[in-house]
């Protein structure tokens, strides 16, 4: 889930799967992903228990957490530069400024007269 290619729930053929393999099969993370802070959300013991992974750092391959077991959700939270280009104030800030430049053109046209 998340900032993946293709979000989706998957069957997998053999006994388990690492996280890396996991991520290949939702088509790798987009641009926004948050590589170092991938969340595991795993049901043990009738628990939810999460765990945060930082795919930039080499010791997430001794994580137990980076062998996937069956019903883990794996969810990549996408970054602040993905918050803010969707952000409703930033797509009205242009039409904003193109507005106010609009009258300064025309008080200036209407001044000069």
């Amino acid at each position: 889930m998340g900032e993946v290619n293709k979000p989706s729930s998957f069957t997998i053929p053999g006994d388990h799967i690492n996280l890396l393999e996991a991520l290949g099969m939702a088509g790798d993370m987009t641009v926004y992903g948050k590589r170092d802070n991938v969340l595991i959300i795993r049901e043990q013991n009738g628990q939810r228990i999460m765990k945060r992974l930082n795919l930039n750092q080499q010791d997430v391959l001794n994580s137990p957490f980076f062998i996937l077991k069956q019903n883990d959700i794996v969810y990549v939270e996408p970054d602040k530069s993905k918050a803010i280009e969707y952000s409703p104030n930033t797509r009205i800030m242009p039409v904003v400024i193109a507005s106010i430049s609009a009258v300064a053109v025309l008080i200036t046209a209407v001044l000069r007269k």
